[in-house]
């Protein structure tokens, strides 16, 4: 057992290794409906469930082959506006409606063609103001251009076969699936089939050339929508690599990591990845149905546990620096967007309000009990608490 996790946190591993041995069966099922012989597991979270998914699978016949694609929302939103140009802005600003000019050019990647004057506005309104204006549409329709025909060489120098058949499976931690969306708009040709931990409500239309599949919930099923937030599983399952900025000659190339190497995340992942040939065991000597009920309901302890959050995860989770250079144009450091000095800007700064609301909301207010937590958030989470039993 690992010192830097505790038993606590151990136990939530094996919980987490049911609920990644479900999706592997899932995408074996589901990749011989579709036809398919490979999954693409998209990065970050992807670099875990690629390793869980080969150990699961130790004989590769079993399974399909398992490929990493390098992608983000950062590297390819610019692409999907390949055919909508200005129109598909408003994919961006529904999400981050305070999102400015210098918003709107971190979340079109790097480098860029030299930018017109900026137009003043946010939100829909600079997406209008784009639109309306010939020199800023062509700008934009140029680097539409150039980003769909990087992505384009990249997807066919790494991932050809899987480009030539007619689905393509991928896999991600969830949220909303954008980057599906982005590579569906930007290859309509292909139909773009998603497995995902959760899906929450999607904020845009879907693309016709796009399904999704929520394990634990799934917006398509309000009866599968359970409170709570998925940043702290996608923290356990991140890895502190640098995002994918882009494409050149057919490689990714990334952004310098928004972390370190976090010691407690990993030490986590060591004990996931560890129990994956027992739940490969476990299927193989009682496949079926039985099997898949008892790890659901282990994925959904995990899924609690996650919600209740110890305090050793709600320590080390502080410490992540949540990448957020597409939309924001920023990187989050948790602690640093809870703090006191955060609480001050967010009253005269829109969008300073939003991120301190998003990431304090996540807290779990079983945590104001806490001392190690610290006066200001547990001051905080009391509030919550006695506005939570109606009180003003």
């Amino acid at each position: 057992m690992s010192a830097v996790l505790g038993a606590d946190m151990h136990a939530l591993a094996r919980d987490a290794s049911a609920l990644l041995a479900w999706m592997c069966v899932d995408l074996q099922m589901r990749s011989r409906e579709l036809g398919v012989d490979r999954v693409l597991f998209m990065t970050r979270e992807g670099l875990l469930f690629k390793a869980y998914f080969e150990r699961f699978w130790a004989a590769p016949a079993a399974a399909p082959a398992a490929e990493l694609l390098r992608v983000s929302r950062l590297s390819t939103f610019a692409a999907s506006l390949h055919d909508q140009g200005a129109a598909g802005l408003d994919r961006l600003f529904t999400q981050y409606p305070q999102a400015g000019w210098p918003q709107l050019l971190a979340s079109l990647g790097e480098p860029l063609p030299a930018p017109p004057s900026p137009p003043g506005g946010a939100g829909p309104v600079l997406g209008r103001a784009i639109g309306a204006d010939p020199a800023l549409a062509a700008w934009l329709a140029d680097v539409a251009a150039r980003k769909h025909a990087e992505v384009a060489a990249y997807l066919q120098a790494q991932h050809a076969d899987a480009m030539r058949a007619q689905r393509v499976l991928v896999v991600d931690i969830g949220w909303r699936g954008t980057i599906q969306d982005n590579l569906a708009l930007a290859f309509p040709q292909l139909q773009w089939e998603g497995v995902y931990v959760g899906l929450y409500p999607y904020m845009n239309p879907q693309p016709a050339n796009v399904r999704k599949h929520g394990l634990l919930f799934d917006s398509s099923n309000a009866d599968r929508m359970p409170g709570g937030n998925l940043m702290p599983i996608e923290y356990l399952f991140h890895q502190a690599l640098g995002t994918v900025a882009g494409y050149r000659g057919g490689e990714a190339h990334t952004l310098a990591a928004a972390g370190e190497e976090d010691a407690f995340s990993a030490a986590f992942q060591a004990a996931v990845l560890e129990d994956a040939p027992h739940r490969a065991a476990e299927w193989a000597g009682q496949p079926g149905d039985a099997t898949l009920a008892a790890w659901r309901q282990a994925s959904l302890a995990f899924w609690s546990g996650c919600q209740q959050m110890p305090l050793a995860l709600f320590q080390a989770l502080c410490r992540y620096a949540h990448e957020e250079t597409f939309g924001l144009g920023q990187v989050v450091n948790m602690a640093a967007a809870m703090s006191p000095r955060a609480a001050l800007r967010s009253l005269v700064s829109s969008r300073e309000r939003a991120l301190f609301l998003q990431y304090v909301g996540a807290l779990p207010l079983a945590l104001r009990h806490e001392a190690g937590l610290g006066w200001w958030l547990r001051g905080w989470l009391q509030l919550r608490h006695l506005r939570s039993r109606g009180r003003t």
